[in-house]
């Protein structure tokens, strides 16, 4: 619970608007190419996970059957 009065003297300083979701698309014709960039990365976050922050990742998943549809509906 926050202190009333306290809040009150707060001042926003700014607001945040949208923010999306950063997504690394693959094509749906899978080559070695492919597979070896999406092996690599998903060995970054195994072993160490702070790499792909530098890249303005904040984590690396593979999206679920369910999660595809509704990306492309």
């Amino acid at each position: 619970m926050t202190n009333r009065k306290q809040y009150e003297l707060l001042t926003p300083l700014d607001a945040s608007g949208e923010s999306y979701m950063t997504l690394v698309v693959a094509p749906s014709h899978r080559t070695t190419a492919v597979d070896t960039l999406l092996e690599a990365v998903d060995q970054i976050q195994i072993d160490s996970g702070d790499p792909l922050h530098m890249l303005g990742l904040d984590g690396w998943k593979t999206l679920t059957a369910a999660e595809q549809q509704v990306l492309e509906q």
